[in-house]
């Protein structure tokens, strides 16, 4: 998304995505496509509640991070 966002406003790309599968495939040209990010929708009046209460602090925690991390499989 960074490389598309970099393209379509005329920037230089940063140095970090010439090293992406992104930065390979802008060279066979093409046309960039920004779509929608992601959306959740809790329909459950109360759950909903809960996680747009709740998932902010969740997130951010240390402890998150380091799960989400290694899900990844990133240090």
């Amino acid at each position: 998304m960074a490389a598309a966002n970099a393209l379509l406003r005329g920037r230089r790309l940063p140095e970090e995505i010439r090293q992406t599968p992104a930065y390979f495939k802008l060279g066979f040209g093409g046309q960039v496509t920004l779509f929608p990010g992601p959306y959740d929708y809790v329909s459950n009046p109360a759950l909903r509640w809960s996680y747009n209460t709740f998932y902010p602090f969740v997130a951010r925690s240390p402890m998150m991070s380091k799960v989400m991390n290694s899900v990844r499989g990133v240090g």
